[in-house]
């Protein structure tokens, strides 16, 4: 199901059995795997990729570049996040991941 409220651009790769809820935004350049939940107020940035089975809680921000001095780009796949956690570790260790 992907709520109309939705915005979705068309180019985005969106899989089967994939729910997205009212107000989500999604870009261009993303891969959203088969049976992934995507909450109400999430951004999913452009180069993101997502693998089968995820679940992306309100107010999860998943492509952008954190606002860290210390940022090192890490990528990570098949992961489950609570809102205002970051998919991107900007220190050493990142023991949440």
């Amino acid at each position: 199901m992907i709520s109309p409220k939705a915005e979705i651009d068309p180019k985005a790769k969106i899989g089967k059995n994939v729910t997205v809820y009212p107000f989500a935004y999604i870009e261009g350049d993303v891969e959203i795997g088969d049976d992934c939940v995507i909450y109400p107020y999430v951004s999913v940035m452009n180069g993101t990729r997502m693998g089968r089975g995820n679940t992306v809680y309100q107010n999860t921000v998943l492509g952008a570049v954190p606002q860290d001095f210390n940022y090192r780009r890490r990528v990570t796949f098949d992961y489950r996040r609570r809102q205002h956690v970051p998919r991107e570790c900007g220190h050493k260790p990142c023991h949440f991941l």
